[in-house]
């Protein structure tokens, strides 16, 4: 798996950004939606309540780097 700056951060859920990025896909999958669809979707079912880009910018405010959210 390739990872990315923002997969070792957590939303409010407790859940990383690869882990919901994962079940986007799946979620993808199963509504036969696109991608930007199922990560905002997600992105809100894991409280935050805004878009996908948005709660990565936020969760990167957040935080000073990877490491404090783990």
């Amino acid at each position: 798996m390739r990872f990315t700056k923002y997969d070792f951060y957590k939303f409010p859920s407790g859940r990383t950004v690869a882990r919901v990025r994962k079940d986007a896909k799946k979620l993808k999958k199963a509504r036969n939606i696109r991608m930007y669809e199922a990560l905002n979707i997600l992105a809100r079912e894991n409280g935050m309540n805004m878009n996908w880009n948005d709660a990565l910018a936020s969760l990167m405010k957040r935080s000073h780097s990877p490491n404090d959210v783990i």
